[in-house]
């Protein structure tokens, strides 16, 4: 009996034990960590081992209720506005025996607080929202100053696009930006305000809120209202510009209907085109002394206006600027206006009266007053605006003249017109002749333009078949008649074309340039074998018959704009010391021009003269040249095919002070053979710049793969974008102090470049600058003050580097790619760093002055990872004396990454102490055992 009472008793001891075991072994960690981010609003805490899910227990006024999370985040958006209270455990999976459920957590409390049903999205690094949609809300909305704790800073690009729920907007004062389209299309929307901490009102903002009604009033803060911002709103009733605008964008208040009258203050300086266009209900408008330019369309259409003040600023009014004004009867035209556009009062029929002609007036376009009051005045056939013509309705000028006291012809003023009496003579007073201004008056035989005229516009009297006597200036009669005093500088282009039967002309000395063509199929021009002179200017090389060699006249005072376009058999000219000028494209694309003399006397190369001359030797440049104009020598070959190297030299004059943008472009190969195009090396290999050069420009000296050596003259301020781009040769370059700024890509692929030193006078390094320089070994920063993106980037020979005390910023990715520099100090001046600024420096340690990263300092400045010493204290010389241990040792020092020991010249580094002066105590292998907090000093030992 006993036997079987053991036998029972042990069944059961046996049978507890597996029931025991059956209610799982030990309890999971209780999640620890738990709270509640108030911006991304969700329930987060630290993961638990061996945990299969979570289950979160939501406590409120209504009850509990349990909800499960694979994560360790539970999101809460979904609750309703009240006080909860939050408790988290961890839960087993259901195979797993080894363990049970955990307990539940600490709990936490949390308020879901009241949320307007708008959408928000997190910006500026998660330190601020954007209003991003209308959500759930409707009707009348109000973006708060607050959101989750953070601030709303911005309506976002596009956020109330289109919701014709919303019929008012009440915006925080938070708010600093208005995005692009942001409430365009809101066909309900009548009220918004404008916060006064504004600064940015985008594109197209509020475009097409037709029943907008609220007066806009533009803060102190808004520089630039986008283009189309407010097109459309045709109910706002004004609008009133805050101090701070600059700029107001093209159509950004077209077609506001219900505006009755605008000023611009002093403080504009530009509007864009149609940026008031279609302001039906304008009736005055005043512009501030700001402005200059009054574009294309920028008050078209406004048939309410009745009042205009201009400002004293204004010196261009543009095409179409107040076209088809119906209601405006007078304006006056301030004396700074320089320039009046083709249609730029056209259709304004009720214009009767411009009650003062501004004194600088230099030019009125095609039609700019046509269909006004002044083309209906049936008591006078000829049109004036103040002391301008500006056309005849009749077209008849045989019963018609230009009276005396008259300043300018308008352009087209007589163009077409068929009716003249012997002579068209122009009183001394006029000063202008406007482009087209007599073009295609094929009945006109003889013209004098009197001795005022200082410009002919272009194509002024082209087309003129009949005329056959032209006196550019007064006339002088008797035994000696013809061409007497003269103010004419300008002959524009095709000035003359087409008048077959004029033969010859006289060219006043006071004359400084011809334009193209402007003698092409006169009679000059057809009777001429080859070249076409007019007076002493050589004007034009018939291209067809042009080959060989070609002397200019002695006694010859110009060659006019593009006189050898495009010879392509010319291989040589002789131009004569007599020769002043030499016009713009004077030789351009002469492809076979091998050889040309220039006058001693000539003080600029302009635009474009020899581009593209392929074969082009350099010729001798004067001493009194004074500027190199833009592509002036662009693709010249200038250096003969295996030169010596002491007449590989380009010597720009001591009198030059500008040299323009790709004026010796790719100055660098001749070819052998055309038909093969095989190159043969040429080219410029030094360079010397004369003591004047101020200004070098973009893509100046670019692609000259020849070039070896550069040196700047005193002057230079300013080297241009990709100025000395891909001179894959270049190995010296001597910068002058005075220095200021060097572009973008300045000297990016100059891979034979060996070093860099800046002037103390330098303050900004463009972006690339020095871009791939791989064979760079040392830089000297000099006095610069910012570094743009990728200034260094792979320059991997540099092992030294001393940042000077004057940087303040250091752009992104500003000296990647440099793999054999060993360390950097960062003094307290640099402030800003941007983004993977040192990546890819794997031999580098960076040793920094301030205690922590400052706040310029962006997350992925170090993106390699490299070591960082912080609390840097160094000698007058840069050496690195002393830092500070961070928590765990110097910040990035592991087994793998190891911290480069610094260097002092003369001396060899031996180690780091605690105290200084004193005995080595760590090496670089074992700096990261230092305890946290420790201050190391460096060790040197001086060399014997």
């Amino acid at each position: 009996m006993k036997r079987i009472s053991r036998v029972l008793l042990l069944c059961l001891l046996v049978g507890m034990l597996f029931l025991l075991a059956g209610c799982g072994g030990e309890s999971l960690t209780t999640p620890g960590g738990v709270t509640v981010d108030g911006v991304k609003l969700t329930l987060d805490w630290r993961a638990v081992k061996n945990a299969a899910y979570y289950t979160v227990e939501i406590t409120s006024a209504e009850g509990t209720e349990e909800k499960d999370s694979g994560k360790n985040t539970y999101s809460l958006e979904h609750l309703k506005e009240g006080e909860y209270t939050l408790r988290v455990k961890a839960v087993v999976s259901g195979s797993d025996e080894e363990h049970k459920d955990s307990d539940w957590s600490k709990p936490v409390t949390f308020t879901r607080e009241h949320e307007t049903g708008l959408t928000f999205t997190l910006i500026a690094n998660g330190t601020a929202f954007a209003v991003s949609g209308l959500g759930s809300a409707e009707g009348n909305i109000t973006v708060p100053d607050v959101y989750r704790g953070l601030p709303v800073t911005a309506v976002a690009d596009r956020a109330f696009y289109n919701k014709n729920a919303l019929t008012g907007v009440t915006l925080g004062e938070n708010i600093t930006s208005i995005g692009k389209q942001a409430f365009a299309n809101c066909s309900y929307l009548t009220s918004v305000n404008l916060p006064e901490n504004l600064l940015t009102i985008g594109s197209q903002a509020f475009q097409s809120c037709r029943v907008l009604e609220t007066a806009v009033v533009i803060p102190d803060g808004v520089t630039l209202v986008g283009a189309q911002a407010f097109e459309y709103c045709r109910k706002i009733p004004s609008v009133t510009f805050g101090t701070g605008v600059r700029e107001i964008g093209e159509g950004a208040f077209g077609g506001c209907e219900a505006l009755v009258s605008l000023t611009l203050p002093d403080t504009v300086k530009t509007i864009g085109e149609s940026s008031f266009s279609r302001c039906t209900s304008l009736k005055s408008v005043t512009i501030g002394n700001g402005i200059d330019t009054l574009p294309k369309d920028s008050f078209r259409a406004l048939s309410a206006l009745t009042s205009v003040t201009l400002g004293t600023g204004v010196r261009e009014i543009g095409e179409y600027a107040f076209a088809d004004g119906t209601s405006l009867a007078s304006v006056s035209l301030p004396d700074s206006v320089e320039t009046i556009g083709a249609y730029a009062f056209s259709g304004c029929s009720a214009l009767a009266d411009v009650s003062h002609v501004s004194t600088s007036l230099s030019s009125i376009g095609r039609d700019a007053f046509a269909g006004t009051a002044f083309f209906n005045d049936e008591a006078a056939d000829t049109v004036y605006i103040g002391t301008w013509f500006v056309g005849c309705k009749s077209g008849d000028m045989q019963k018609n003249s230009v009276k005396d006291g008259t300043v300018g012809i308008a352009d087209y003023a007589l163009a077409g017109c068929e009716k003249f009496g012997d002579a068209l003579i122009l009183p001394n007073s006029v000063k202008y002749i406007g482009a087209y201004a007599f073009s295609g008056c094929t009945k006109l035989n003889v013209a004098v333009i009197g001795s005022g005229v200082t410009v002919l516009g272009e194509r002024a009297f082209s087309g003129c078949t009949g005329l056959s006597r032209m006196i550019l200036g007064s006339y002088r009669s008797g035994n000696n008649a013809g061409l007497d005093e003269s103010s004419l500088l300008t002959i524009g282009d095709y000035a003359f074309r087409g008048c077959a039967n004029l033969s010859a002309i006289d060219i006043p000395d006071t004359v400084e340039k011809i334009g193209m063509f402007a003698f092409r199929d006169t009679g000059m021009y057809t009777s001429a074998t080859r070249d076409v002179y007019a007076g002493r200017w050589y004007v034009e090389c018939k291209a067809d018959d042009a080959f060989g060699a070609v002397a200019v006249n002695d006694g010859t005072v110009g060659i006019a704009d593009y006189a050898f376009y495009r010879c392509k058999s010319v291989t040589s000219v002789k131009i004569p010391d007599s020769v002043k000028t030499i016009g713009r494209g004077a030789f351009y694309q002469c492809l076979t021009l091998s050889s040309v003399t220039l006058p001693a006397i000539l003080t600029e190369i302009k635009d474009y003269t020899f581009y593209l001359c392929e074969e082009l030797i350099l010729p001798e440049l004067p001493l009194t040249l004074t500027r190199i104009g833009r592509s002036a020598f662009y693709k010249c070959q200038l250096i003969a095919a295996n030169a010596e190297d002491s007449a590989r030299r380009l010597v720009i004059p001591d009198g030059v002070t500008e040299i323009g943008d790709y004026a010796f472009y790719y100055c660098t190969f001749t070819y052998d053979d055309r038909t093969t195009a095989e190159k043969v090396p040429g080219g410029i290999k030094t360079l010397v710049l004369g003591e004047s050069v101020v200004n070098i420009g973009t893509h100046a000296f670019a692609g000259i793969v020849t070039l070896e050596n550069v040196t700047f003259g005193t002057s230079v301020k300013t080297v241009g974008e990709k100025a000395f781009y891909k001179c894959t040769a270049l190995k010296t370059l001597e910068l002058n102090e005075g220095l200021l700024t060097i572009g973008t890509r300045a000297f990016a692929r100059c891979e034979a470049l060996e070093s860099i030193a800046l002037p103390a006078s330098m303050t900004e390094v463009g972006a690339y600058a020095f871009y791939r320089c791989g064979n760079v070994k040392s830089i000297s920063l000099g006095g610069t003050t910012a570094i743009g993106e990728s200034a260094f980037l792979g320059l991997s020979a540099v092992e030294e580097l001393a940042l000077p005390s004057t940087l303040t910023t250091i752009g992104r990715q500003a000296f990647r790619g440099m793999t054999s520099l060993k360390f950097v100090y960062l003094p307290t001046t640099v402030s800003k760093i941007g983004a993977h600024a040192f990546y890819g420096c794997r031999s580098l340690t960076l040793y920094v002055a301030a205690e922590s990263d400052p706040e310029g300092y962006d997350p992925y400045w170090n993106s390699s990872y490299r070591p960082v010493a912080y609390s840097v204290t160094v000698d007058d010389g840069g050496n690195i004396l002393s830092f500070m241990t961070a928590e765990g040792g110097v910040t990035n020092v592991n087994a793998v990454t190891r911290l480069s020991a610094p260097a002092r010249e003369g001396c060899t580094f031996s180690g780091f102490s605690t105290s200084a002066y004193g005995a080595p105590e760590y090496t670089v292998d074992t700096l990261a055992t230092a305890p946290a907090g420790t201050r190391l000093y460096v060790v040197y030992t001086k060399d014997n």
